[in-house]
């Protein structure tokens, strides 16, 4: 054999090697690009954010509160005297929401419920003053998860905003939906299905999302490990088109608010589950939304379960407005 079939083999087996190394370093690197590019697109975030969020740098603070909380003390006091209200049962009931509202105007505080073993939204009505009579509004609804009073239609009386889960008990299934429970004016609800056969629905507001005038809607879809986040607009006479915000599984809260006080309404949502993040949508006048990261726990087992917003430095900003 010659010098040079020897050297030839000697450069084969090197441009081999190389090969196998670019290989290699195709796949070390490019598994992380595109897993950092999946989450990209499914959270809204740019991949820095991405990276950072990894890397555990969007945590702020969580720290210091624990360390408050273990060192927070307080007398006890109970002043509250337990009254019950509404309709008697013999097993316990399952309550997966409550809101005390005045639903008939009457300057008495109503409550209204949704039941997950029932599978119902009911009207516990104070009238007279003291006196409480509940009624079933809307039956046949799988584990509703949240309801809202407003008056979505803009006619007068309030109407009921209702995130059904469809199970509620971990589920990839599509089988989550947002209805509204049209008033008539005369507290008959008339059922009104906005959306269905999408991931499991944990909560729903109202809202002028685009600035036209009329109620769009804030989904959060906790799904189990296929969620989403979306709003719904309002095209009139009981029309509707989705808009997908972001696919992370775990929304439990959406908050409509108008949280850079620049006139139009922003979304902000929990995402629970296996993110424990808290998210900003922040709204460009016209319903084009650009999400934020605003926080993120290193510590996925907080197990987040509600959010609500307030302006608790007292400066005029982050209090929730709503377009009504």
């Amino acid at each position: 054999m010659t010098k040079r079939n020897i050297s030839h083999k000697k450069q084969r087996r090197r441009n081999k090697n190389i090969i196998t190394i670019v290989a290699l370093l195709i796949v070390i690197l490019g598994i992380p690009f595109l897993f950092i590019n999946y989450q990209a697109n499914r959270s809204g975030l740019s991949r820095g954010d991405v990276i950072r969020r990894i890397l555990g740098k969007t945590e702020s603070g969580s720290e210091k509160v624990d360390e408050q909380l273990e060192n927070a003390t307080g007398e006890e006091i109970d002043f509250l005297d337990p009254v019950p209200i509404g309709q008697e049962f013999t097993s316990p009931p399952l309550i997966a929401h409550v809101q005390a509202v005045d639903l008939d105007k009457d300057s008495l505080l109503d409550v209204v419920l949704c039941d997950d073993k029932g599978n119902f939204v009911s009207w516990i009505r104070q009238y007279p003053a003291g006196t409480y009579t509940e009624s079933v509004l809307a039956s046949d609804l799988i584990a509703p998860a949240h309801v809202q009073m407003i008056d979505f239609d803009k006619d007068g009386d309030n109407d009921l905003i209702v995130g059904v889960l469809g199970m509620l008990f971990p589920n990839n299934d599509k089988i989550g939906s947002v209805v509204i429970l049209e008033n008539d004016g005369g507290f008959q609800f008339k059922k009104r299905l906005i959306v269905e056969k999408i991931a499991r629905v944990s909560d729903v507001r109202a809202g002028d999302l685009d600035n036209d005038g009329d109620m769009d809607l804030a989904v959060a879809q906790f799904g189990y490990d296929d969620g989403e986040t979306r709003w719904i607009e309002n095209l009139g006479n009981w029309k509707f088109q989705s808009h997908i915000l972001q696919y992370l599984s775990g929304p439990v809260n959406v908050e409509i608010v108008d949280i850079d006080n620049d006139n139009d309404l922003d979304i902000i949502s929990l995402v629970s589950q296996e993110w424990e993040e808290i998210y900003c949508y922040i709204n460009d006048g016209t319903g084009q939304f650009q999400p934020n990261l605003i926080f993120g726990s290193s510590n996925q087992d907080y197990g987040s379960s509600g959010i609500s917003l307030y302006d608790l430095d007292q400066d005029q900003d982050g209090y929730p407005l709503y377009k009504w």
